[in-house]
């Protein structure tokens, strides 16, 4: 069965066009998993997330899904949740995986899992979906996705606030 980590975090409050996520160890084989929540600074408030990740070992990395929630269509008056994947096909040591934003950014914050393939195992991408936007009143649901039995589901969530979230039962 397949390891699963939560691999490494970043944050920051700071006002600037990149977010590194540092100490990343990776293997040929193994596939990273990236998401990235962050004010919606774009003009009208639309994603201020640019379409590129790298990487100190040039891998590729790929925008599954982005969710930008803008109440009152203004920048940084909401967020934007991207969620980005990485076959690794070169080898990560103790490197940084760089975040990129247009414009400048202030409030963002990034996790990373690892998956590491037990022998025999392949990874692959069921589903992404869009997920669900709006004003935090009761509960939240995301939209129904079909996947194997035996998979994993991943689910992120980003908020403008600073109350922790509640995860799912």
């Amino acid at each position: 069965m397949a390891t699963i980590t939560d691999h490494a975090t970043a944050n920051s409050t700071t006002s600037t066009a990149t977010l590194d996520v540092t100490g990343i160890t990776a293997a040929v084989g193994d596939f990273l998993v990236l998401a990235c929540a962050a004010d919606n600074a774009g003009a009208s408030g639309v994603s201020s997330t640019s379409a590129t990740i790298t990487d100190a070992a040039g891998n590729t990395w790929t925008r599954q899904s982005v969710t930008p929630n803008s109440p009152g269509s203004a920048a940084s008056d909401g967020t934007t949740l991207s969620i980005w994947t990485c076959p690794v096909t070169a080898t990560l040591s103790s490197a940084t995986i760089t975040i990129n934003f247009s414009p400048n950014t202030t409030s963002k914050a990034a996790i990373l899992k690892k998956i590491v393939p037990a022998t025999g195992e392949s990874i692959y991408l069921a589903a992404a979906g869009a997920g669900a936007t709006g004003v935090l009143t009761g509960t939240w649901a995301a939209p129904t996705v079909s996947v194997p039995q035996g998979s994993t589901i991943f689910g992120f969530v980003a908020n403008e606030s600073r109350v922790a979230q509640t995860a799912d039962s």
